[in-house]
């Protein structure tokens, strides 16, 4: 996924999970890395990268709820929560860079009715020049999260997953070969 976010901002994606995978004794094993880039603040080790852009698993719910809620009482597990702390944000050092590995269980996939959200929340360094931070507030972040969503155990996956899934999200698949050869094709004609 690509996409972009201004400073304050929290967005909330969800996720439609099949509901054959409940039926069975299999587990989804889910893995997320998100980057962004980000402009430097130059001799400041702290504000080197000024901006956090931090993502985590929740319950599916509206990103109003998600965002003025304890998010400990909408964690997926108590293991689950936010790819990099926000708190303490002026004495922390931020990172453009962040994965997360978890498994949910049938039971626990039924127990949240086959669905879950991806919220993504954008904030920033406060003490940092003023120029810096205009520009933080006056830019779209741009940013990449690539998910893998996998059956386990492998010997008794269904073969299914990645076809339900497309089936009942709104996924946007991009083939770099298939573009290429689009413009191969038009570069024919």
């Amino acid at each position: 996924m690509e996409d972009e976010i201004i400073l304050e901002q929290f967005k909330v994606i969800p996720i439609e999970l099949p509901k054959y995978i409940t039926e069975t004794e299999n587990k989804l094993n889910i893995t997320a890395t998100l980057c962004y880039s980000f402009l430097p603040v130059k001799n400041n080790h702290l504000a080197y990268c000024p901006l956090q852009i931090t993502f985590g698993f929740f319950k599916n719910l509206a990103a109003s709820d998600l965002a003025n809620k304890n998010i400990t009482e909408n964690q997926l597990k108590s293991s689950v929560s936010w790819s990099d702390d926000f708190f303490g944000v002026e004495n922390r050092i931020f990172s453009n860079s962040q994965k997360v590995n978890f498994s949910l269980s049938a039971k626990q996939i039924r127990d949240l009715g086959n669905q879950l959200a991806i919220a993504i929340k954008c904030t920033s360094k406060s003490e940092i020049e003023n120029a810096n931070l205009d520009n933080l507030k006056n830019s779209k972040h741009l940013f990449s999260l690539a998910i893998t969503i996998s059956e386990w155990p492998f010997n008794k996956a269904s073969g299914v997953l990645y076809n339900e899934i497309i089936a009942i999200n709104n996924v946007e698949n991009i083939v770099l070969s298939d573009a290429a050869g689009e413009a191969d094709l038009e570069a024919e004609a």
